[in-house]
């Protein structure tokens, strides 16, 4: 098993989350007005 597949998962996992707290965050702030 290669140490690259190790730093990069956990790497594309924390992108894709933060993509989608801004998307959550960005139509909350919008369905609030």
């Amino acid at each position: 098993m290669s140490p690259d597949i190790g730093e990069h998962t956990p790497y594309c996992y924390d992108v894709t989350i933060r993509r989608l707290q801004i998307v959550v965050l960005y139509g909350f702030l919008q369905w609030i007005r």
